[in-house]
Parts: structure tokens; sequence; C-alpha cells
């Protein structure tokens, strides 16, 4: 990985201004700088080279009657030889950040509302041990059937650009623009990239998680992202005020100066921080059956 792969990767997350609320391919290539047939061939060479392991809009579970909780974990070695060959009997699971020193890992999850407890106790049953769990409950929100509609179209390809958003939709691309704009603005996905963290040239993937005061969110993600620059490989919003970075660090002390930093915000309460670790991404499949039911509905 150089420079342009780690602000392609960047740039896959989230607009990086108030004016462009696309994912597509086009709209990368505005924000690095480089042509879309470089993004592509990029990308598809990170995907063939598994260095880019996954790449899912994740929608705001509310907005289908589920929770979402963040459990931190320890198992055994035989779990640490093949993790994901046993998290993944999870139904609820939608991502899981692994670590080998000390065997842990960091599952998300979307359990329907009022099944959390028997999500943990599943997880339990695979041999792995829960040791803190944050369930993160948030408003409703009330989609219309064009946001709907839009917001499963980007599931399936949010790497479309709004005019073949617009064909896939039958919704004029003026419209699929405001509606994405709605969209983003209330939160209502994330981005979710999944990386190998061997592939970062010689250095380390860590993880900050980081709480913030109401209504700053946005002003600590542009301060984190100025200071750590390229090394800034996406965020993530695990709850309105909690916030997920995901950087590169050339070794130890780079990681504990970035930890340094955030800490020192006043907006910001530093949480949890894990080094080297592995990350994979899935619609978990509690998700797709209660998309499919809204559909169904519309």
């Amino acid at each position: 990985m150089d420079e342009i792969d780690r602000r392609i990767i960047r740039r896959l997350q989230w607009p990086n201004s108030d004016t462009e609320f696309s994912f597509s391919d086009f709209a990368v290539s505005r924000s690095t700088g480089v042509s879309v047939q470089t993004v592509r061939k990029r990308i598809a060479r990170m995907v063939e080279n598994g260095i880019l392991k996954g790449n899912y809009l994740m929608p705001m579970p509310s907005l289908f009657g589920l929770s979402s909780g963040t459990l931190v974990c320890s198992y055994s070695k035989e779990v640490a030889e093949r993790p994901w060959d046993y998290l993944n009997a999870v139904p609820a699971l939608s991502s899981v950040h692994t670590a080998q020193t000390p065997p842990m890992a960091i599952m998300e999850v979307m359990p329907r509302i009022g099944e959390e407890k028997a999500t943990v106790r599943e997880v339990e049953s695979l041999g792995v041990r829960v040791e803190s769990q944050l369930w993160h409950y948030h408003e409703p929100v009330q989609l219309s059937r064009r946001e709907c509609l839009v917001l499963s179209r980007l599931m399936e390809n949010h790497r479309m650009s709004l005019r073949e958003l617009s064909e896939r939709t039958g919704i004029s691309t003026k419209s699929v623009s405001r509606i994405m704009r709605g969209l983003i603005s209330r939160n209502c996905f994330t981005i979710e990239v999944a990386i190998d963290s061997r592939a970062v040239d010689h250095g380390t993937l860590f993880i900050l998680q980081a709480t913030v005061m109401p209504g700053r969110a946005s002003q600590v993600i542009t301060r984190v992202a100025s200071k750590l620059g390229d090394r800034m490989m996406g965020f993530r919003y695990l709850s309105d005020d909690t916030i997920l970075f995901l950087a590169w660090a050339e070794n130890t002390m780079r990681v504990m100066e970035a930890g340094r930093f955030v800490e020192s915000m006043r907006e910001v309460a530093l949480s949890i921080t894990v080094r080297d670790f592995q990350t994979t991404v899935r619609y978990p499949d509690t998700l797709m059956e209660a998309l499919k039911g809204v559909a169904e509905k519309n």
C-alpha cells in the first residue's frame, strides 16, 4: 500500500466535503486527485491482493427494529487460530476486529431489540468470553418509501454514481442527491471497510475509540483527520456520541502520540486502544431478514 491507496480507502468510507454526497468512483477520483481508471484499478488490485477484504454500506440498526452492541471478548488459543470460523456463526454479527496479542476481539452485533442477552449467550456458547458489552439504542428514524428504495440500492452497490442510482430507483438525480444528503445528515448509515493490516508497510493498524460530547462529533472527526493526515484509514460511528477511528502508524510511539492527541481534546474521553488487528465485515443475517420485511411492506 502507498499514499494513494490509503487516500482511496479513506475516501471510500465517507464524503470529505459538504457538497459531494456520493461514494462513486467518480467522487473518489475527484477527492483523491487521481483518474477514475486509476481508482478502479487500485481498488481491484487491493481486492485481488487481499488488502481490501470488504466494503459495505451498513444502515443504522434502529431503522429496522434492531439494536447495536459492541462486545469486547477474549478466547482460547484454539479459537484464536481461526476466530472468524467461530464468530461467523453468530447471526447478528456485523463486523469483528481481532487481535492476536493478547487474543481478543471487538465484535459489533445487531440483534433484534430484546434479544441482546440471547446474543451474548450465543457468543459465549462458542467458547468466547464476553469481557464487557456496550449497547447502543438510537431514536427510531422513519424513512419514506423513496428513502428505503435508495438505501436498499446503495446496499447493493454504494459505489454507483448519482446518475446510476437515479436509473436504478426511477427517481430524478436531483431528488436522489437530496435524499442522500438527508440520509447522511441523520447518520442513517456508515461505510464499513475491512483491511488486512499485514499489508500496511511495516507499521501497525490501530483502533482509537472516542466518546464525544453531544454535538461535537463532526469537529472531533475533522481535527483527528487533520492531525493524522494520510495515516487515518477511516472512521465509523458506534453511536451518536461514540466514534471508532482506524489509523496506521509507523511504530508504537506514533500510536501513543495519536492516543494522547485524541485524549487531550476537551470534547473527547478516550475509551479503548487496540493494536495490530484484523477486521472482517459482513451484513448480519438479522439485518437482511429485517430489510426483506420492509421491502415486502413497501
